[in-house]
């Protein structure tokens, strides 16, 4: 039993062996033939005549064989499946439904399965797998439909009760499966089935699926620590559990141990270089590790050892391109386009690569060649862009339009890309003019009220930017973006310290690793007077995020508590990374500095 897959036959329902309906045309055929000759004998000279009935004697009925069916039911069953041929499944289940349960016929249960399980009908489904084990009390089958529905119907205990007869019996019960489900359930219900597998693994201790998914569960459930000691336990007992060692590593990447957890993954990928989990694990780790090289080198031989694998083609393109080799990146990408995989990834990259290098209209190619997934809106964005720069902005404009007609239920995500095409143009009227617009058809979307807002930060109409984003608020009262940007605009443009600073702490409990959150409360820190604690959020938040607005905002504070030099240090360092940033210019005018 696989609750992961879908356990619904699609085929089609009256897709069946021939013999089965053959045999039920054929018996109705000669019911047929039999009652014709009964009406009409012939005579036999060297018969005596025939014996009178009796007044009022009844034949008796013969008790059908296994396998030979009443007339009612050769009729019934026939019903069904002319039913069937005419779309009425409901009348061709009820029929069989009513069969199985009368004749006990494995014949007809099994079909009476097909069916119900075609229809996803899952009170039909339960009721069929209890009258098959009725006939045959240890087929898998049955077992594995009737551990999926009470696990359907949260029905654990039932679940677990057929899963070990499954065991018992030689089949697969899939412990793994219901463990990995356990994710999606409510944390009464995994604690439940924490209890459930925890007496199945001391009733089988040296199952390892049962052990393996005891501390998936465990995961789950956030014990890391209880995990890893049960899996070690398997692990001790066989080292070659390779299930095991990728739970294991999993766990010590969890609990940040990732020194370990690499080094057991690159022991693991030696002894089994077979395993693409683990290999597969091992190259991401390395990623987070921040080893490119090393990663990019796992990729390589994954890719080698399994080329017609599209996923590792674009992980090892993507880790490529990270470290610069676009060379590769082109080829394993160029490859998934020509494969037919992974197109809409491929070509977005693609278009990425030619774009860098200035090959305008190759980027525009692949970005137009995208027309849906993920990476849709960010690459009409940039080919909208790239088009408008090259004065085809009215033929963009009428082209998003366009879009907005054909595709209304997406219309507020060209709208956006719309209003951000025009302010990269600078040109903040008529994305004023544009996203107002927009809001009349959508008043409540919120990814327009912030661009709104933003825009009138720029033009410095506070008011009605605290308006859009306060109607952000009412309708998403934890949106972080929201809460930060108002509490830093009447931190920066008003003296509502207070009420800034209950709005940025808001927004820091809601993310508390976020840089521009952290600069935001070092900032209302500073205009409040409260220097030391402001340098202690802004150097945090330069320490993630050193970019030329966090720079700006640390290096006016280091200048006004005495610390000049180290001011100037980080203003310059920030000026040469994006000369033209207005917020750093503004802070470098404001105190006489330039670096011309």
């Amino acid at each position: 039993m696989n609750i992961a897959k879908n356990t619904t036959d699609t085929h089609l329902p009256w897709y069946c062996p021939q013999t089965f309906i053959i045999q039920l045309l054929l018996a109705v055929i000669a019911m047929t033939s039999l009652g014709a000759c009964s009406l009409t004998p012939k005579p036999n000279p060297t018969e005596p005549a025939a014996t009178p009935p009796l007044h009022n004697q009844v034949p008796a009925k013969p008790e059908p064989e296994e396998g030979d069916f009443s007339p009612e039911t050769l009729y019934s069953l026939l019903a069904a499946e002319i039913a069937g041929q005419r779309n009425r499944f409901d009348i061709s289940l009820l029929n069989y439904v009513q069969q199985a349960r009368q004749t006990k016929d494995l014949g007809v249960i099994k079909r009476a399965m097909h069916i119900a399980r075609f229809l996803k009908a899952n009170n039909a489904m339960l009721e069929l797998s209890k009258t098959w084990l009725e006939v045959a009390p240890e087929a898998l089958d049955p077992h594995q439909i009737l551990a999926f529905q009470y696990i359907r119907m949260n029905q654990y205990v039932e679940a677990i009760a057929y899963m070990e007869k499954i065991l018992v019996l030689g089949g697969h019960a899939d412990f793994e499966a219901l463990a990995i489900h356990a994710k999606t359930l409510p944390a009464e219900d995994q604690e439940h089935l924490l209890t459930l597998y925890k007496t199945l693994s001391e009733k089988y201790p040296n199952n390892q699926e049962i052990g393996y998914s005891y501390a998936l569960i465990n995961r789950t459930r956030g014990q890391h620590e209880a995990a890893l000691d049960i899996i070690q336990a398997y692990l001790d007992a066989d080292p070659t559990f390779q299930l095991g060692l990728l739970l294991k590593a999993t766990l010590l990447y969890d609990l940040r141990r990732i020194k370990e957890a690499l080094s057991l993954l690159g022991k693991a990928t030696r002894k089994f270089p077979a395993n693409r989990k683990l290999s597969t694990l091992y190259a991401r780790m390395l990623i987070d590790d921040g080893d490119l090289e090393r990663s990019e080198e796992e990729y390589r031989k994954l890719v080698k050892r399994y080329p017609d694998n599209p996923g590792l083609k674009l992980a090892h393109a993507l880790v490529s391109l990270e470290m610069g080799e676009t060379k590769t990146a082109k080829q394993e990408l160029t490859a998934l386009l020509n494969q037919g995989q992974y197109s809409n990834e491929a070509n977005f990259y693609l278009g990425r690569l030619a774009d860098d290098n200035d090959e305008v209209d190759t980027a525009i190619k692949h970005y137009d060649a995208i027309s849906s997934g993920s990476h849709f809106f960010n690459s009409l964005a940039r080919s909208s862009y790239l088009k408008a720069e090259r004065g085809e902005l009215d033929a963009v404009l009428q082209h998003l339009a366009q879009l907005r007609l054909d595709s209304p239920e997406s219309s507020a995500g060209f709208w956006q890309v719309e209003v951000n095409l025009l302010l990269d143009l600078k040109n903040t009227e008529l994305a004023l003019e544009k996203v107002t617009e927009a809001l009349f058809r959508h008043p409540e979307n919120t990814n327009l009220l912030y661009a709104r807002a933003m825009l009138f930060e720029r033009q410095d109409k506070v008011a009605e930017m605290e308006l859009d984003l306060r109607k952000i608020l009412a309708l998403e009262p934890n949106n972080a973006v929201a809460l930060n940007a108002l509490g830093y605009t009447l931190a920066d443009k008003t003296e509502r310290y207070p009420e800034a600073l209950q709005l940025i702490s808001k927004a820091l409990e809601l993310k508390p690793d976020s840089p521009a959150v952290i600069d935001s409360l070092g900032w209302v820190y500073y205009r409040m007077g409260n220097t030391e604690q402001a340098l202690d959020y802004l150097n945090a938040a330069y320490a993630k995020f050193p970019d030329p607005e966090v720079a700006a905002h640390l290096g006016e504070v280091l200048w006004v508590t005495k610390q000049k030099g180290l001011a100037l240090k980080i203003w310059q360092k920030a000026y040469k990374q994006d000369k033209n940033h207005s917020i750093l210019n503004k802070t470098l005018d404001k105190f006489g500095i330039s670096f011309e």
